[in-house]
């Protein structure tokens, strides 16, 4: 009589697949996905989503998504994987509407709205205004245009006018 004596050792981790790395709008960030796991020895893997790690960029609504899952086998084998979602901020910060052009009488001088704006990916942002006059027909009639700016940090930029015509 013959005994033989085979030992498996399974020293394989599973293999795992995460969901695949993308860039996403600030205003538009997938949940997690699943991650799924095959083994050579088991056919069950116990798959835990560890989390994500968010590393800042150059401005608020820019930045970098680490997500990572772990795959544990019945032996222990470990494997792990991340997904990465860089985010990027590519909307303007948004003017609230200015007042619709109106006409005012002379020597009246016009008075502007003062411009508030937000940003949806929560960037910092400048809100600045020029002024451009346009002769009338007359010395007492003229019409000004009053532009703003809103600049968020990320460099994405907006512009909204109100005019105001002044007659003789």
């Amino acid at each position: 009589n013959c005994t033989q004596l085979i030992i498996i050792d399974d020293q394989i981790a599973p293999t795992l697949t995460v969901p695949s790395n993308i860039n996403a709008d600030c205003r538009n960030i997938p949940e997690p996905g699943n991650a799924t796991a095959t083994d050579n020895c088991e056919l069950s893997v116990n798959i835990l989503y560890s989390g994500e790690i968010r590393t800042n960029g150059l401005c608020n609504g820019q930045y970098t998504l680490t997500r990572t899952w772990t795959a544990t086998d019945a032996c222990g084998n470990i494997s792990t994987a991340a997904q990465t979602i860089n985010v990027q901020d590519i909307s303007a910060p948004i003017i609230n509407p200015l007042p619709a052009a109106t006409t005012i009488n002379c020597p009246a001088v016009p008075e502007f709205a003062t411009a508030s704006a937000t940003d949806e990916c929560g960037s910092t942002f400048t809100l600045t205004f020029t002024d451009a006059s346009t002769p009338g027909l007359c010395a007492g009639a003229y019409s000004v245009t009053r532009t703003w700016t809103a600049t968020d940090a990320c460099g994405n930029i907006s512009t909204a006018a109100q005019t105001i015509n002044v007659q003789d």
